[in-house]
């Protein structure tokens, strides 16, 4: 394999990636302070903990509101029982840390089959799509990273690694259950291990409220999410029908049900195929990276700012086509995608006011069509000359990650 073209690759670049994460905090948090909080969404947390403490009704907003697990109020707790700029700081900085931890150590991964340093490009390219997340100090950040870091230990065989992070980001918000399923399905060793994790992880909440209450919660819980999920033509969302409610043109609820069906299939059978073909780590990149795109197409509560996590979906494709497939044209399309991504509303506004929804799903529906079919053609941008090398039975070498 040739020289990488970039020079990102070297030990003090992986330092400098993390000044950037570490200045990125740094420049949240003195934003948010700076302008009282007045862009967040973590009053709907706050007013979810405490809730909780007081044994109320934690789910009352109609489809708004609180739309987690009790154990997201649990977890937001301490940060609420803080003066209101500690702690929203505090969650931030925790939120962004785990997000680029998980960003990390995925990264690690990829460069134990590509033999390339891939952390500093992949910051650089997860930064721009993220940062209105970040200063929102939305759940989906640290649930990003709870994916990420699950991947990662998902491609080591670190089993109980794998639960904690996989609970821990179903824990902070129930769309990271898509790849919790897909990893039960397509891992033996989870089938009774990843039970016990869900058990513990349902079970939490006993210990700190009545079972009465608990109980009570989680039946509540269902019926928001069933509430939740039928938002209605009025309300539009990111998901990959906003791209033609654009048009005031809208599917009916029962042939949106049967594609997320179809699509889930779909990406379970990709996932499988490309475990087959290129490998552990192979295989649960292309997975992990099809769940992402998968939650964002197809929850029915997609917001523009959800596409923080269409960020590692880019950093890592693009990162393996600049430096290690030496598909400098894809990873080119890949990053001015970000861009537009990352600059959607404003872009959209002009074309289409008031309904800025379109542009983020038609992006991201690509990129997952160009995914499966990377998986259907036998190539990965993270194994060098993985179109002539990988065999149908998986035949890289399986790397070593530290665990979460």
């Amino acid at each position: 394999m040739s020289e990488p073209r970039f020079t990102l690759t070297r030990p003090h670049d992986v330092r400098n990636a993390w000044g950037i994460w570490c200045a990125v905090i740094l420049g949240i948090c003195i934003l948010s302070i700076a302008t009282g909080f007045t862009r967040s969404v973590t009053g709907a947390y706050a007013a979810g903990a405490e809730r909780w403490l007081d044994s109320a009704d934690l789910y009352r907003e109609g489809i708004h509101g609180f739309l987690y697990l009790p154990q997201a109020a649990l977890l937001y707790l301490p940060f609420d029982q803080l003066p209101p700029w500690l702690g929203g700081s505090l969650w931030r900085i925790g939120s962004i840390g785990l997000f680029a931890w998980g960003l990390f150590r995925f990264s690690r991964c990829l460069g134990k089959i590509s033999g390339v340093e891939l952390f500093p490009l992949m910051t650089l390219l997860a930064i721009l799509p993220s940062l209105a997340a970040f200063r929102n100090g939305q759940m989906t950040v640290p649930m990003c990273g709870c994916l990420l870091l699950a991947g990662a230990a998902f491609a080591d065989t670190r089993w109980w690694w794998t639960v904690f992070w996989l609970c821990l980001a179903v824990a902070l918000k129930p769309l990271a259950v898509v790849l919790l399923l897909l990893a039960l399905v397509l891992e033996p060793a989870l089938w009774w291990r990843l039970p016990v994790g869900i058990a513990v992880m349902l079970l939490l909440p006993f210990g700190f409220q009545s079972p009465g209450f608990v109980a009570e919660t989680y039946g509540r819980f269902i019926q928001k999410l069933n509430v939740a999920g039928s938002p209605g033509f009025d309300t539009s969302y990111s998901d990959v029908f906003g791209t033609i409610r654009v048009l005031d043109i809208d599917a009916t609820e029962s042939m949106k049900t049967t594609l997320r069906v179809l699509a889930a299939f779909g990406t379970l059978l990709a996932s499988w195929v490309a475990m087959r073909r290129f490998g552990r780590v192979g295989g649960t990149t292309f997975m992990v990276l099809l769940a992402l795109v998968y939650i964002l197409l197809f929850n029915p509560r997609t917001e523009n700012n959800t596409y923080v996590i269409i960020a590692p979906v880019i950093a890592a494709t693009a990162a393996g086509c600049f430096l290690v497939g030496r598909w400098t044209f894809a990873g080119w399309i890949l990053a001015l995608f970000m861009l537009l991504i990352a600059a959607n509303f404003e872009l959209t506004k002009h074309v289409t006011p008031g309904r800025e929804t379109w542009l983020c799903p038609l992006l991201t529906l690509l990129i997952g069509l160009w995914l499966i079919g990377l998986i259907v053609i036998r190539v990965c941008p993270w194994i060098p000359d993985s179109n002539s090398d990988a065999s149908p039975g998986g035949t890289t070498p399986k790397p070593h990650c530290e665990p979460g």
